[in-house]
């Protein structure tokens, strides 16, 4: 195994670690995927050895919302700006991100939709590895938790946007 190799490993080991030393997880549910139609997804969840600290919608549209440890949502036709209509509608995939006090492998995540009910063990699901469950329509994946850093919905901008972004810079032609 090259050197490069074995430090990126060590590397991705390490972040993993620390991730998981942060206490808490989350758990990206993408509901609808295939679907071909426009389909309910309302649910629910509920944790077994921890307990939900948030959940997050994740491409809501109105009349979409989250309630405590519950949602309403569902898949709906792709919108495709600047362009004519697709001769199949294309349904699109939303969903949630749920949140947990612990990200031990023990912790389980029991959810109930409309669609069907089924249950996500942390343990399943190590980061960098996703699982499709009730026959392919629902992809779960882990994601990193996070903190808070403003109690201002605009992160303290005073109503500006306050993000870092790279631009690219267009060559300079030099003289001859």
């Amino acid at each position: 195994m090259s050197r490069m190799i074995r430090v990126s490993l060590a590397v991705l080991s390490f972040t993993c670690t620390l991730l998981s030393a942060q206490g808490g997880a989350g758990v990206k549910v993408l509901l609808g995927i295939g679907d071909t139609v426009e389909t309910r997804w309302d649910g629910s969840v509920a944790v077994r050895g921890g307990a939900v600290t948030h959940i997050e919608p994740w491409r809501f549209e109105p009349p979409d919302s989250v309630e405590g440890n519950s949602w309403k949502a569902s898949t709906r036709n792709i919108r495709l700006f600047g362009s004519g209509p697709l001769a199949r509608p294309t349904q699109v995939a939303n969903g949630v991100i749920v949140y947990v006090d612990r990200a031990d492998d023990d912790v389980e995540l029991q959810f109930k939709t409309a669609q069907g009910d089924f249950p996500v063990r942390l343990g399943d699901i190590p980061y960098g590895v996703s699982k499709k469950l009730l026959n392919n329509r629902v992809l779960v994946e882990r994601v990193p938790p996070y903190e808070r850093l403003t109690d201002t919905p605009d992160g303290g901008g005073q109503g500006r946007f306050n993000l870092v972004g790279i631009r690219r810079v267009p060559a300079q032609s030099t003289p001859q």
